[in-house]
């Protein structure tokens, strides 16, 4: 039995197929076009670094640094082959926070490369670049000024007070270049019984966005109180030259403290005291103007009359005090009020005029 015949309508149509797939492959796989190279260097396949687009792999860099809040393919990059500089304006991912570090995948990187059309070669199989963020830090005594600030906008807070700051204060950065007067108060609550505080700030990250940033301390009152400028012996009568001031945690002044420079101006030091130091009121005493056994003017005014005698005083005394005195021309012992040194007034004329008659 003879076979059928092929027809040529069957072999046209095959051959047609064979074509079409061999085509395929020549477009598809471009390294199979070294084999019919027209140049007649067949058998040399391209290099990746030859191919538009691709960028080789020893341009990635493994660690980098920026300083705006977002990473781009440029900042990954080492360097860029003609034309695909173009593509170092792609965004990657957002910046860390100021300050901070973070990672990028490099799975992500050729992610949005892919997507961009670039393909970014990786023979050191490099898994992550790590990625810090310039930033300035956030001074301590310019977060005390904006907390006191917003202490005072809410009234909590009155007189004078420190802040001692607790946690990750010394850890917040701002972006080069951003001023504190940024940084917001979101929130602020004080503990009355504890004097503790909380706080919520929104911290500058770029342009127009924030982080927040939870801290919290302890609220000290403070008071200045009068202390000496120098060392004063025993007896020295203290002047307003001799004043000096010191501000203390309200809690370690008590009620024996003198708390106003009236209350030491004038007065005599009942021992030495030392300077920069609290005085107590028991330190000081008001300077003796008479002395046990010192003979005064005794002085009774009685509208118009005005007699003076002379009188022997039985206990030292210092201006405003009553002490006891002797009538030296009767012998009586009567009292008196002390008004200067050496000077007593006598307060009733009966008085005076018994003990000296």
């Amino acid at each position: 039995m003879k076979p059928a015949p092929i027809k040529s309508s069957s072999l046209s149509r095959s051959l047609l197929l064979i074509m079409v797939a061999a085509l395929a492959v020549l477009v598809f796989n471009p390294a199979a076009m070294g084999a019919v190279d027209a140049a007649g260097t067949a058998g040399v396949p391209e290099t990746a670094s030859d191919k538009p687009g691709l960028v080789p792999g020893e341009i990635l860099k493994p660690e980098i640094t920026v300083r705006d809040e977002v990473v781009r393919l440029g900042d990954v990059l080492d360097i860029f082959e003609e034309g695909v500089g173009d593509f170092a304006h792609i965004i990657l991912t957002l910046a860390p926070a100021p300050g901070e570090k973070d990672q990028i995948l490099f799975s992500s990187i050729k992610s949005v490369a892919l997507r961009a059309g670039l393909e970014i070669e990786n023979p050191t199989n490099l898994s992550r670049i790590f990625v810090t963020r310039e930033g300035e830090p956030l001074m301590e005594e310019d977060l005390n000024l904006i907390l006191v600030a917003a202490f005072q906008e809410r009234a909590l807070l009155s007189g004078d007070f420190t802040l001692t700051l607790h946690g990750r204060y010394n850890n917040i950065n701002l972006p080069v270049g951003v001023d504190s007067e940024r940084v917001r108060v979101a929130s602020l609550t004080l503990d009355a019984r504890t004097n503790r505080f909380r706080a919520t700030l929104m911290v500058p990250v770029g342009p127009e966005s924030d982080r927040r940033v939870d801290i919290s301390g302890l609220v000290t009152e403070m008071q200045d109180i009068p202390v000496l400028a120098r060392a004063v012996v025993k007896g020295e009568i203290l002047t307003i030259n001799d004043i000096s001031w010191l501000s203390l945690p309200v809690k370690r002044i008590t009620l024996t403290t003198a708390k106003s420079a009236e209350a030491l101006i004038g007065m005599a030091a009942r021992r030495t005291l030392k300077s920069g130091t609290p005085i107590r009121l028991s330190d000081i005493e008001r300077p003796l103007v008479i002395k046990k056994g010192a003979l005064v003017a005794m002085q009774l005014i009685s509208g118009n009359l005005t007699i003076i005698s002379l009188g022997k005083a039985l206990e030292s005394g210092s201006k405003g005090d009553y002490i006891r005195l002797l009538n030296t021309a009767s012998g009586q012992t009567i009292e008196g009020l002390v008004i200067g040194p050496d000077r007593v007034a006598v307060q009733t004329a009966s008085a005076y005029l018994l003990a000296r008659y």
